[in-house]
């Protein structure tokens, strides 16, 4: 329980701080940029809701919302506007906050060293992850539902079942966590595995056929930006500027696909099979694969905004029993964790991280290297980690997949 008594006790810490400064308004000088209104991503659904029981769509644009975004979620979350859950929203952002509080909480192994706190404190309390609980974003929901799939995957036939259909679930509601499933995969020792995995694709497939329409529509009018935002777009787009062919999706697949298949040639020297550990070494590596997967694919696939970081968090257990073990690979990984929560701020004007980011601007934006465009150091530790953890997934894959090793 050390561990866990550190991380809340870092994290009340951090509270502490944000009050002294002065509040909610004042949390810029964390890293966070607050919102105009309280929970103000959370206002997109209730607002939504307030809209859909008067008969006004929603998808494309939200004239109830007072920012007038769409309402860009599927719209089976616009079948929940008949319980008028929307007429006290931050309560609703409390609870929701609440549920991905735990759901971090629970990450941490009961067993773990003390000091190891520090770290998921540090982790929990950056700007990408506290950006989420600011905002009262619904992935953090997604998060948690995420994370009990991953706890539950090992209690036998019935909670692989729950797992699955944990997984199914929050895809349903926010398509992106079917990443998740690369957790599955991992797990593939027989053929109950395997049924269970292809009824989830399947299910997951019919889903996105029948609301296809809705899927392109939201693809269409969900905001892209570099700002608050991670993918492997930004460092495409740089490198695409001066080096042929001019294509940001070209460079951006060829980056991670390169990665796949250097970390398939030449996996690491982790622990590849998982039928060797015992029950808290399952658990940690279920969830260093649900977080790692939805990171890499979403990086590669999308533009996202950094409160869906919140998802690494699922990945420390296993880089620090890694780490602790003597993996270089971890602790480096970790420390990419740490550059790309902590730089999801720009960080204008504060000592040392803004001299870092700017520094490294000035760097990137020399010609012929970019024709004077700079590229962040956030994008940068972003495209690294994705490295880095595709290197690690291939690390952890069950030794019947991997080339033998001596």
């Amino acid at each position: 329980m050390g561990a866990r008594l550190v991380t809340v006790g870092g994290v009340m810490l951090y509270l502490l701080v944000l009050v002294a400064l002065g509040g909610h308004g004042h949390w810029g000088r964390l890293g966070v940029s607050p919102g105009t209104r309280r929970f103000e991503d959370l206002r997109s659904v209730t607002t939504g809701w307030e809209c859909t029981r008067r008969g006004i769509p929603v998808l494309a644009r939200n004239p109830c919302d007072p920012l007038k975004r769409p309402a860009n979620y599927p719209q089976i979350w616009m079948r929940l506007s008949f319980l008028k859950l929307d007429h006290d929203v931050v309560a609703l952002g409390v609870v929701v906050v609440a549920i991905a509080a735990l759901a971090a909480l629970s990450i941490v192994p009961a067993e773990a060293p003390s000091w190891t706190g520090v770290v998921y404190a540090g982790a929990i309390c950056s700007p990408a992850v506290m950006l989420g609980f600011e905002r009262g974003n619904v992935d953090l929901l997604l998060f948690a539902f995420v994370v009990a799939a991953a706890l539950v995957l090992r209690c036998g036939l019935r909670g692989s079942v729950a797992a699955h259909g944990l997984i199914l679930a929050a895809a349903i509601l926010k398509l992106f966590p079917i990443f998740a499933a690369g957790m599955f995969v991992r797990r593939l020792h027989r053929r109950r595995d395997l049924a269970l995995l292809v009824g989830l694709l399947g299910a997951f497939a019919v889903y996105a056929l029948v609301i296809l329409s809705e899927i392109r529509t939201i693809g269409r009018v969900v905001p892209q930006t570099d700002l608050h935002s991670y993918g492997v777009h930004t460092s495409a787009v740089w490198w695409s500027t001066e080096v042929p062919p001019h294509s940001a999706r070209f460079w951006g697949l060829s980056f991670v696909a390169a990665a796949a298949v250097l970390a398939l040639a030449f996996p690491p020297r982790l622990r590849p099979d998982p039928s060797t550990e015992g029950e808290s070494e399952q658990r940690d590596l279920d969830l260093f694969w649900a977080g790692a997967s939805v990171y890499v694919l979403t990086f590669v696939l999308f533009q996202s905004f950094d409160y869906r970081l919140i998802f690494l968090l699922a990945t420390l257990p296993q880089l620090l029993r890694w780490s602790i073990a003597g993996s270089r690979l971890a602790v480096t990984t970790l420390a990419f964790i740490f550059l790309t929560l902590w730089l999801a701020s720009p960080w204008t004007g504060v000592p040392v991280l803004g001299w870092v980011e700017s520094g490294w601007r000035y760097l990137t934006a020399f010609h012929p290297v970019a024709s004077y465009n700079p590229l962040s150091a956030a994008a940068t530790a972003q495209l690294l980690l994705s490295f880095l953890l595709v290197a690690a997934l291939a690390g952890s894959l069950p030794m019947s997949v991997l080339p033998r090793r001596r």
